[in-house]
């Protein structure tokens, strides 16, 4: 199966394991009250995963995180 794979990666202070399980929940964010919604992740994950594709995050306290997205060839 031919498929195309992004990568976005940064080496910032990475997510805790337990916020790290509901990262895309609707309305789930990590900043400060007024400065976000939630519905990034959990939109992008729902549009991919729609079409066929993929969205994975995967992060480590103290050393960054990697957001994947895999979609299937058209």
């Amino acid at each position: 199966r031919d498929e195309l794979q992004l990568s976005v990666s940064d080496n910032g202070v990475g997510v805790p394991e337990p916020l790290l399980r509901r990262i895309g929940e609707p309305f789930f964010t990590t900043k400060e009250p007024g400065r976000g919604t939630g519905l990034g992740l959990y939109l992008a994950r729902h549009v991919v995963e729609r079409e066929g594709g993929e969205l994975e995050v995967h992060s480590t306290e103290g050393r960054g995180t990697r957001v994947t997205l895999t979609m299937p060839e058209a």
